[in-house]
C-alpha cells in the first residue's frame, strides 16, 4: 500500500467514525422511543381522518336530502303547472 492510498484509508475511517459519533451524538431519540412516536402520531393522523370521513359522510347525507327536497319540490311544481294546463287547454 502506498502512502497515498494508506492516508486515503485513514480519512476514509477518520470520517466514518466521525459520521457515526456525530449521528448517535444527534439522534432524537432512543429507537423505541421513536417507533412509539411514530405509532402515536399514525394513530392520531387515522382518527383524523376518520373524522374527516365521517364528517364528508354527514356533508353527503345533508346534500342527497336537500337534493331530494328539491325534487320532490320541482316535481310537486310541475305537477301544478301540468294541472292548470289541462285545465286551461279543457276550457278552450
Amino acid at each position: 500500500m502506498s502512502n497515498n492510498s494508506g492516508k486515503g484509508f485513514l480519512f476514509l475511517l477518520g470520517g466514518a467514525l466521525i459520521g457515526a459519533a456525530a449521528g448517535i451524538l444527534f439522534a432524537p431519540d432512543k429507537g423505541y422511543r421513536t417507533r412509539r412516536r411514530i405509532s402515536k402520531q399514525m394513530g392520531e393522523i387515522k382518527d383524523s381522518m376518520g373524522r374527516k370521513f365521517d364528517e364528508l359522510v354527514d356533508q353527503a347525507e345533508t346534500l342527497v336530502s336537500d337534493l331530494r327536497s328539491t325534487a320532490a319540490e320541482v316535481v310537486d311544481e310541475v305537477k301544478e303547472e301540468w294541472n292548470e294546463r289541462s285545465k286551461t287547454q279543457k276550457e278552450v
